[in-house]
Order: structure tokens, then sequence, then C-alpha cells
């Protein structure tokens, strides 16, 4: 049974990390003068809203060491660097299971300063907020390879013992559990699969499809995913949102031996 739950996305995802919280805080306290001297002398006119995408990398201790900005705007490259470097020592330890390097993605809209604005900041010098129409950030692990030998190619449907997701833990029913953690990996995918992408790749309305698979190893660790689908930036995601997911409170088992166990899940994006 290769398909054991289709997934059909229709809501946007949400910011719930406490780094991503952190990194979003520092940006909001941010002034939009430079970014809008800089709009301003390159032909942007006032109230525009200026679409900037920004990768960072931080390391094992949680310390920013690389920051890249959209080659279409590496005009305003030297001020998100200096918003970047606001941004305060991350957790580590909410990457750590997954790499010792982590890589955060910031999509962000912001709205350039108004004729009224500009003329205070002239006069006055004030100090104007950035307005963010959009700001979303996601996070990127590597995913972790390992080798399955052939005869562990379990897939989840069959086997006598299944993973076990951290939510469905104290359930003892195997049908209960089955439905809880396929329940469980739906949700997740709902909350965290970036659905905008679709109107900023200019999709046409209808129905795109991604399959992901991917193992879950005996020791609960989420590892080779693979991505099929028409449209690259949609596995990307797919790939991106498995690869968050919480490692399994317990691995699956066949009579009773540890086994590497294959999920795979079809992810429908309904374009309207």
């Amino acid at each position: 049974m290769k398909k054991i739950l289709s997934v059909i996305l229709l809501t946007s995802s949400l910011l719930n990390s406490q780094n991503k919280e952190v990194i979003k805080e520092a940006f909001y306290k941010q002034p939009i003068n430079n970014i809008d001297k800089i709009a301003l002398k390159n032909g942007f006119r006032g109230n525009e809203t200026l679409c900037i995408s920004v990768v960072i990398k931080t390391d094992s201790i949680g310390g920013v060491f690389d920051v890249k900005v959209d080659e279409k705007f590496k005009i305003f490259e030297a001020e998100i660097n200096s918003f970047v470097k606001q941004i305060p020592t991350l957790n580590p330890n909410e990457y750590l299971n997954k790499g010792k390097v982590m890589k955060y993605g910031v999509e962000m809209c912001l709205k350039l300063a108004t004729n009224k604005e500009r003329k205070k900041i002239l006069k006055e010098g004030e100090k104007i907020k950035i307005r963010f129409k959009r700001f979303y950030i996601k996070e990127y692990f590597p995913v972790k390879i390992i080798e399955i030998e052939a005869v562990e190619k379990n897939e989840f449907s069959k086997i006598e013992s299944i993973p076990i997701t951290q939510n469905c833990k104290n359930l003892t029913d195997n049908d209960e559990i089955k439905i809880c953690v396929m329940n469980d990996i739906k949700n997740y995918i709902n909350r965290k699969f970036d659905v905008g992408l679709a109107s900023e790749l200019g999709l046409p309305a209808g129905k795109q499809k991604v399959i992901i698979t991917f193992y879950i190893a005996k020791n609960g660790e989420i590892v080779n995913i693979t991505a099929k689908g028409s449209v690259k930036a949609l596995r990307e995601e797919g790939i991106r949102v498995i690869n968050t997911f919480p490692d399994f409170y317990k691995g699956g088992e066949v009579s009773g031996k540890p086994v590497d166990v294959k999920y795979t899940i079809p992810i429908s994006l309904l374009i309207g």
C-alpha cells in the first residue's frame, strides 16, 4: 500500500520555533530609513511593496556565519547584513539533533516609506519603523542519509509494530496508533507547508501533487527523504517540511527486531 494518507493543503504555515521568533523580532525592530534611501536612488516609488529573500546560516553554537541576499536585491545587501547583526545568539538545541549547521530562509515583503514619511526623514531625521506585508521564515536541515538493507525496506502499512510519534506514545491499540501517527504527520504538513509558493511561482489553477517518501530509522530518526512531482520548488518544500518533523518516539519492529520503515505520503496543493 503506497498511499498512506493524502494531504490536501489549503492553509498557510505558521511561525512557531523560538529561533524563528528571535529572528523575526530582530528584523521588526529595524527602521526603514536606509532601505528606503537606497530604494529611492534606484527608482522605487514611495509606498511601493518590496519583496526580498535572504538566507541565513548559523553554526553549532547559534552564531550567524553566512548571509546571502537574493541576487535581484543585492543593492540592499549591506543594510540587510546590518539587520542580521542585531540577531542575538540563537538556541542550537532546536536543530542540533538534525545537524550542526542550520539554514533559515527569510522571505519578507515590506512597504517603502510614503512621501509624507520621507519628508519627516529628511526634515527631522525621524526613524520610521518597517511595515511588513509578509514575513515568513523557513528552517532547512540537511537530510540524513543511511544505508538500508533490502530486507528492512518495510512499508509502514504492513509491519507488525509501527513507529510511534511522541503524540501517540500513550495509545495501546494498534489501529488507534496507526490512525494517530498518520494524522500526526498529515496535520504537521498542513501547518508547515508553504502554500504561498503557488502564487509566488505563478502556477495555474488546479491541483499540483508531490509524493514524499522517507524512512523512519530504527532509532526513530527520519532519513532518506525523497520527493516526486513536476514542480521543483514544491518537491523541495515537501522535503524541507518532512525533515523538520520531530524524531519518532519509537521505531518500528518485526518479530521483536528493530527495522527501518518506509513511509510514502501524497501531498495535493489546490490552486484557486
